[in-house]
């Protein structure tokens, strides 16, 4: 086959595959605030502090949902009668836009009612920290924040850097949390981030979807403050490896050089009703 045959074949299957450009940017990272108008909770902690402080209502919830559009972390908890909410804007709408002033005080509104040792699960969007977007994004040790050149970028970094704050304020009221992330996120290099994991002495844990049910193996990194979260810890058999590695093809898809995600990769994202258990489980045990 010839270049230009090579090129077409790639261009339609690039379009099949709904991959998302330098242009269009990836739709997990989302928010209906003009940047100018963007929170950065850090620059508010003295405030946001009062607010806490003032916070005469109930302290109900067992569990957060955070940034789980599926909701499955918040149905693990609700089919063991423990009382959760899910705040996600693709769920929700702006009121749960963490960008902009109102939808991170209704966040903020949620996790008051977090009863100690209850449980903050969050999986921020992970599109502009992991490897399929590095040309885009261009982060490494020395560049953590990345190439801010575009605004994707920066959105995802404003993200993280408000969930921070918020977490940081849940740890002061004695809730854990568990941040969920694929293994090849930078994300937790974010200078913020890293130092609330060595403010709280959070612990990390290699673990694999494929152990849950996942149809990938899907390598993942979960962060946090729960005690026993390294019972989530699993590594995967040879022969499991190699089922799974089968299936990469379905997810993945190589053009002229360059691994780009199908839509099956998009939908990966959903946590399996097993692992959700499993980390309920973990909680409970805490």
């Amino acid at each position: 086959m010839g270049k230009a045959a090579v090129k077409q074949a790639c261009a339609k299957s690039v379009k099949k595959f709904h991959v998302k450009t330098k242009k269009t940017g990836n739709n997990d990272t989302t928010t209906i605030t003009d940047e100018a108008e963007w929170y950065i909770a850090e620059n508010n902690i003295t405030s946001l502090r009062r607010m806490v402080k003032g916070f005469s209502g109930r302290r109900d919830l067992s569990c957060l949902d955070l940034f789980g559009a599926s909701g499955a972390i918040k149905n693990a908890w609700s089919r063991n009668k423990k009382k959760a909410e899910l705040y996600d804007i693709k769920t929700n709408g702006p009121q749960h836009d963490i960008c902009s002033e109102g939808g991170f005080e209704n966040l903020l509104q949620l996790g008051l009612r977090v009863k100690p040792g209850g449980v903050i699960v969050a999986g921020p969007p992970c599109s502009l920290f992991i490897f399929l977007s590095s040309s885009i994004h261009r982060r490494s040790p020395h560049r953590p924040w990345g190439n801010q050149e575009y605004r994707s970028v920066r959105l995802s970094n404003c993200i993280v850097r408000n969930m921070t704050t918020f977490l940081q304020l849940m740890s002061e009221r004695q809730v854990h949390w568990v941040i969920e992330q694929p293994s090849g996120s930078q994300m937790f290099r974010l200078p913020p981030l890293r130092r609330l994991m060595r403010e709280v002495d959070a612990v990390q844990v290699t673990t694999y979807m494929g152990c849950f049910s996942h149809k990938m193996k899907k390598r993942t990194v979960l962060v946090g403050t729960l005690p026993s979260l390294p019972r989530m810890e699993r590594s995967l058999r040879p022969q499991d490896r190699k089922r799974f590695d089968k299936n990469r093809k379905k997810f993945y898809i190589r053009c002229e050089g360059k691994v780009h995600g199908t839509k099956a990769l998009q939908s990966s994202a959903d946590y399996t009703p097993k692992f959700c258990e499993a980390l309920y489980t973990c909680w409970k045990q805490k």
